[in-house]
């Protein structure tokens, strides 16, 4: 009797592991191609020592063999026209841009196409000249000749609306049009500068913003945000048409927009500020037109200042 009621109990287990198996994820067999070459365009990494940059990419490499069963290859460094033009010739196979840097590249190179979207908590961001609550001024140029605080690390979209503010108020270069910009170590302390008054104001964006109303309402309710940007759509990582076979595209956007769902993935995201890989939506062509009709690329902006 014993034996056979162990007999039947390894056979239950042996039923409930297969069913545990059947449920589980199955990773994707490997693919034998090249390397999926991807390029990083240099914004990306602000402030980022290069070979920290060089420690946060391998991590990458890993997650998307294991989402895709691809092996990958990322290629950092370049201006949107450098690697828009490595993408267009097919030196690299997909491209990660900022949004407004994207439709910069697609611009000069029609044939770029977005593949999917890198969400950062939100879909859309926002750039905020943040000032005491107590103060005096009532727009961006009052802040001519005086002193602003900018977080290292502070994202890219920042500092294009830093620009185009002070190109509103006749300045090109904010280096001329404020006394000093002064590296904060990071938003929250440079935020707490602000608060004790020991700043006139700090150039932050919307996560930092959130994350510190969160950590400190009090303090928060101390600030006030003098002048926001506009909507700035999502990074996004994109491909040149017809450069790369739609089933590797198929199989890297299905595997990489699984990434939200395994804990290791999620976990070397968390390294890149990411939270999500997305579809992109109907609306994104939209908003890559509208932004860079109000942030033109840099060096056409300057041009149009020198000839005034």
């Amino acid at each position: 009797m014993t034996h056979k009621l162990a007999c039947a109990a390894l056979a239950l287990a042996t039923l409930g592991l297969t069913s545990l198996l059947a449920d589980a994820p199955v990773a994707p067999e490997p693919v034998k191609n090249d390397p999926v070459r991807i390029g990083l365009v240099d914004s990306l990494f602000t402030d980022v020592h290069p070979k920290l940059v060089q420690f946060a990419t391998r991590p990458f490499v890993s997650i998307m063999r294991k989402l895709t069963g691809m092996e990958g290859e990322l290629l950092a460094g370049g201006n949107p026209y450098d690697i828009g033009k490595k993408l267009n010739d097919k030196q690299m196979d997909l491209a990660v841009f900022h949004g407004v840097e994207f439709g910069w590249a697609q611009q000069k190179y029609p044939e770029l196409r977005p593949l999917m979207i890198a969400i950062s908590y939100h879909r859309n961001h926002r750039a905020h000249l943040v000032v005491n609550a107590k103060s005096e001024a009532k727009c961006f140029k009052d802040f001519r000749g005086k002193d602003l605080c900018v977080p290292l690390k502070t994202k890219d979209h920042c500092r294009l609306f830093l620009e185009r503010s002070c190109l509103e108020c006749g300045q090109c270069d904010p280096k001329a049009f404020f006394t000093k910009i002064v590296p904060g170590k990071n938003s929250e302390s440079s935020l707490d500068d602000l608060v004790m008054d020991r700043i006139p104001a700090v150039l932050t964006d919307t996560i930092a913003l959130e994350t510190y109303q969160r950590l400190k309402p009090g303090a928060h309710a101390r600030l006030k945000v003098l002048k926001e940007s506009e909507v700035f759509p999502p990074g996004v990582i994109a491909y040149r048409q017809g450069a790369m076979d739609d089933a590797r595209l198929r199989r890297f956007r299905e595997g990489m927009m699984r990434a939200n769902q395994d804990e290791e993935s999620k976990e070397v995201m968390g390294l890149w500020k990411l939270t999500s890989f997305e579809p992109v939506p109907d609306d994104f062509a939209q908003a890559v037109a509208d932004i860079i009709k109000a942030y033109p690329p840099p060096a056409d902006v300057c041009e149009k200042v020198s000839q005034r």
